[in-house]
């Protein structure tokens, strides 16, 4: 786990990558449903973060359903307002996923 907070790829220009960190949401239940997560989904929707993609950091695990825009009860076709009504907001789904990370680099 330290691996990750000591090696994220930064450049203020862009918005933090850390695959490591990416692929470790992926192995967390769904922020959701609780069921294994398919994909680490990165906050969209809020303020800059509506024009280009957020840092890995700011991602939470989804299951594929939740997210991928060719369902219509995914994030990308129904909206961020809609989407967060039905299941929650982003925010607080990155804030919980941060703080499994947090514990589990403490222990």
């Amino acid at each position: 786990m330290n691996q990750l907070v000591n090696r994220p790829v930064f450049n203020p220009e862009k918005p933090a990558c850390c695959p490591a960190y990416l692929d470790w949401v992926r192995t967390l239940p769904c922020a959701v449903t609780g069921l294994p997560a398919e994909c680490a989904h990165h906050l969209i929707g809020h303020g800059r973060l509506s024009q280009r993609r957020s840092s890995d950091f700011f991602a939470f695990p989804l299951i594929n359903i939740l997210h991928d825009e060719q369902h219509s009860t995914g994030i990308h076709r129904l909206g961020v307002k809609k989407w967060e009504h039905l299941h929650g907001s982003q925010w607080e789904h990155v804030a919980r996923t941060l703080e499994k990370f947090v514990k589990e680099a403490r222990a």
